[in-house]
């Protein structure tokens, strides 16, 4: 499994982001928490307030904002796709 942030941290869309492995992503709609996680179990990225966009066979986008600061917060988006 692969994942990739589609903005960078100025909030512009990144049109063909760097994938980067990964070992599972959990979403919690009731929380609207999205996390993906390396093989080792370290947390790669969190994103709140998130939602799936779309679905699809070999993959899946999320929508949602990340912390960047105590008070501060960006829009993000993730590319999931799933090998195979």
């Amino acid at each position: 499994m692969q994942f990739g942030k589609l903005m960078n941290k100025q909030g512009v869309h990144i049109p063909y982001p760097e994938l980067i492995a990964c070992d599972g992503v959990t979403y919690n709609n009731a929380t609207g928490t999205a996390m993906v996680w390396d093989a080792d179990g370290g947390l790669l990225a969190e994103m709140t307030c998130a939602r799936v966009a779309w679905i699809e066979a070999g993959g899946m986008r999320m929508e949602g904002v990340e912390q960047v600061g105590p008070n501060e917060f960006r829009a993000m988006a993730w590319q999931i796709k799933l090998e195979g």
